[in-house]
């Protein structure tokens, strides 16, 4: 058998492709095929076909354009009110806006702007009134929406608020913690106090040596430099008794001891003896409190506070000698210690309670050595705290309160004083 003859495709130069591409490009009702015809009448149809198969492709998609619907009746009447012909001869219109000015333009594109806007604004106008449902639809839709947003804000704040008084609820709580053991611990030290005067030879004698007001033998009372009425005998003259130095050095040696013992050195910085409730020893004499002020001790030895003016001072003393193993608290005050403006400080003091002595209160005897008392720095007690620093950093402002039991020594009737410091971490101010 004879191999069959392979087909044969028809080679065409570039001049050839040339002349075809240029006659695909004219209307299909053109009949020149020659060329075609001439040299592949097999390829020719196939170009004729793929023609048809364009030309029908195209008859659709003009078919599928045509349709009228809602949105393509929106579109196609809103670009046609704000934009410009865009079937115009492009070389027209630029040979015409080369002739007209910069601001003529900026007007017509103006107008074209506003003519829009109009439109589109009498359009919806015009929906809204032939469809009135699609109003009251989003009206009803906007107030639901609403509604719930407005419930989960609410619901989402009240969980805060709750979340948020729970914090602070647990932070106040550690906070009267802290300040109930940093208290315990600084009250120690005046308990010790007590436990040396009891315990030790060398303050024994004190009591007897002072005596009591108006006794045989006792110091005698004289007006101090401090007594504002010229009629009252609120100190002693206790030279030669408390102006002893073995006895000060004593003294001293004991303080410093319970000081280093624990570690408020910072914060307690006077300790005091009252045998039979006259001021005898202190320490230091002479305490620098910091921009310039200083608190001299030595113009309160001799001082008898029962013997003052001061109703306040008389009923503590009375309430620490008939508590004798209670710690009796007096402070802070008004910001201001001893005469000196910008000290808030706080006195403990503990009777001190030893069989033998016959101490005279009321007209009874009662057998109390006298008492001690330390002076605590509330200021710098807040600041060791650490609790401006602690609530500037988690924004809160906080107050501390303390309520006084004030006994009236007249009626007898007890009320109570609340006193109450504030600290906002907005300004960092406290008072």
């Amino acid at each position: 058998m004879s191999k069959p003859e392979e087909e044969q495709f028809p080679d065409f130069s570039l001049d050839q492709i040339a002349t075809m591409q240029r006659r695909s490009s004219r209307s299909h009702d053109s009949d020149d095929d020659s060329l075609y015809a001439k040299n592949a009448d097999d390829t020719s149809a196939s170009f004729k076909k793929t023609a048809s198969v364009t030309t029908k492709t195209t008859s659709t998609s003009t078919s599928s354009y045509g349709r009228r619907n809602i949105w393509s009746e929106m579109t196609q009447i809103g670009y046609m009110a704000t934009q410009k012909d865009v079937w115009d001869d492009d070389g027209q219109h630029g040979d015409d806006n080369n002739k007209k000015s910069k601001c003529a333009l900026m007007m017509e594109n103006f107008r074209f702007f506003c003519r829009g806007v109009i439109f589109e604004t009498m359009h919806r106008l015009k929906t809204i009134c032939s469809y009135p449902y699609i109003l009251l639809w989003t009206i009803l839709v906007f107030l639901a929406l609403s509604a719930v947003s407005i419930f989960l804000i609410l619901s989402i704040s009240d969980n805060m608020q709750k979340s948020l008084d729970l914090d602070t609820s647990f932070e106040a709580m550690q906070t009267a913690t802290w300040f109930a053991e940093i208290f315990t611990k600084a009250l120690i030290p005046l308990r010790s106090l007590q436990l040396a005067v009891k315990y030790s030879p060398a303050f024994r004698e004190l009591p007897y040596k002072i005596g009591n007001y108006g006794a045989v033998g006792a110091a005698p009372s004289i007006q101090g430099p401090k007594s504002t009425n010229p009629e009252l005998n609120d100190y002693r003259d206790v030279t030669g008794i408390c102006d002893d130095p073995a006895l000060i050095e004593e003294f001293q040696s004991l303080v410093e001891g319970i000081n280093m013992n624990f570690e408020f050195e910072d914060v307690i910085f006077t300790y005091r003896m009252a045998p039979y409730g006259v001021y005898c020893l202190v320490d230091p004499t002479m305490v620098e409190l910091g921009d310039g002020k200083v608190l001299n001790n030595i113009d309160e030895i001799g001082f008898e506070p029962i013997r003052s003016e001061d109703t306040k001072m008389k009923n503590m003393l009375q309430d620490i000698y008939y508590n004798k193993n209670k710690i009796h608290m007096f402070g802070p005050g008004d910001n201001k210690f001893m005469g000196i403006d910008g000290l808030d400080v706080m006195c403990g003091h503990l009777a001190v309670e030893i069989p033998g002595y016959n101490y005279q209160l009321d007209g009874q005897e009662r057998s109390i050595w006298g008492y001690v008392m330390h002076f605590i720095d509330w200021s710098a007690l807040k600041e060791k705290s650490g609790i401006y620093k602690y609530y500037k950093g988690l924004e809160y402002s906080f107050q501390l309160t303390r309520t006084d039991m004030v006994v009236n020594s007249e009626t007898g009737e007890t009320s109570y004083q609340v006193r109450y410091h504030q600290y906002t971490c907005i300004n960092n101010q406290h008072w």
